[in-house]
């Protein structure tokens, strides 16, 4: 989690390089962009973080009292596990990727499906469209479907087939509000998938079964693997 917010304060405010876990947390959280506030210079966001950092030690009553406080539990929340679906970077060696084969109808598609860990202790593994000349990702694009052919996770009244949507469709975000890239699905280790294109299976792939995803009792396979049709 705290790669995951030190990523995002600078994503957020490249202009500011956090001090300390407190400013790691506050920036990463984009707190300074709250409804009528205007930051927009490096010094009004250093000034903004201390009066946030002032305020607090106030109302704790000294400066070691919220210090003690602060550090803990910033500390305890930036050393928990990073939320799934955060795009991977560029030469991230977890990272798989499985080209889309050409179909009747889309006999050059020029794209693959990249895929990286997710949450461990909730057992999620994560997916995108990219690119497979660039690896840029790109949203779900039209025509094509996941469905879930077999899950180790489902109980006996789930359905065996169902369909999968990405995180943000799921949301209930109109495919055309979500951000050029962004989209991407979360799956869960060992499930069985296939990608459907126009109705016709394209490509049936297992997500990786990690021995230790959410105490499921796997067999310890980090591999995503290409099933034939």
């Amino acid at each position: 989690m705290r790669d995951f917010y030190i990523d995002q304060a600078r994503k957020h405010h490249p202009d500011v390089e956090p001090r300390n876990d407190f400013e790691i947390f506050t920036l990463g959280s984009n707190k300074t962009l709250a409804p009528g506030q205007s930051l927009s210079g490096t010094y009004e966001k250093r000034v903004w973080l201390q009066q946030e950092w002032d305020e607090m030690v106030q109302t704790c009553g000294s400066a070691e009292k919220y210090r003690e406080k602060a550090n803990a539990f910033v500390r305890g929340f930036l050393e928990l596990e990073a939320p799934s679906g955060v795009k991977p970077k560029p030469g991230d060696p977890d990272v798989t990727y499985l080209a889309i084969p050409s179909t009747e109808g889309n006999p050059s598609p020029g794209l693959s499906l990249r895929f990286w860990p997710g949450s461990l202790s909730a057992g999620e593994y994560c997916m995108d469209f990219v690119e497979s000349e660039t690896k840029k990702p790109v949203n779900v694009p039209d025509k094509y479907e996941l469905s879930v052919l077999s899950d180790p996770w489902a109980g006996p009244w789930d359905q065996p087939h169902r369909k999968l949507k990405s995180i943000e469709r799921a949301s209930g975000i109109p495919p055309d509000q979500i951000l050029d890239g962004e989209e991407k699905c979360i799956l869960r280790d060992g499930l069985l998938c296939q990608l459907w294109y126009e109705a016709k299976a394209v490509i049936r792939f297992q997500v990786p079964r990690r021995a230790t995803a959410g105490m499921l009792g796997l067999d310890g396979d980090d591999t995503v693997i290409l099933v034939p049709l």
